[in-house]
């Protein structure tokens, strides 16, 4: 049988353990993706077959960067798409593009007919050659 000493200490410890992994983020369900930075310069060209996307993060600036940078490289800072999305990665970029990016157009204009064609939501809306 416990005595409440034990008991006490036994809670205490566990307490101080909860702390330690909350305040490192082990406990955290969204990864730590750093303290905020400034974003990109705009006018990032994506490279592609059907024509080159331009994405620029001034028209973003609504949407929370841990929307797009859901997992970084290490866990903690903020990296380029391609970073991650790779020739050796799991889902390839333009799988992980049109899943991200066209998806979230298409349930904006959705939410919001005013928004119909100014977001682009058409392959060649982005796709220019």
């Amino acid at each position: 049988m416990m005595t409440r000493k034990r008991f006490s200490i036994v809670g205490i410890l566990a307490a101080l353990l909860a702390l330690v992994f909350a305040s490192t983020g082990i406990l955290s369900a969204s990864p730590d993706l750093g303290p905020a930075q400034e974003a990109p310069k705009d006018g990032i060209k994506l490279k592609c077959k059907k024509g080159d996307a331009t994405f620029n993060h001034s028209t973003h600036q609504s949407v929370s960067c841990d929307k797009c940078h859901h997992k970084a490289q290490d866990g903690k800072t903020h990296v380029g798409c391609k970073g991650c999305h790779n020739a050796k990665s799991k889902v390839k970029s333009k799988k992980a593009f049109h899943g991200q990016c066209v998806s979230c157009h298409k349930k904006t204009v959705k939410k919001d007919a005013s928004k119909k064609g100014k977001i682009p939501v058409k392959c060649k809306e982005c796709h220019i050659k």
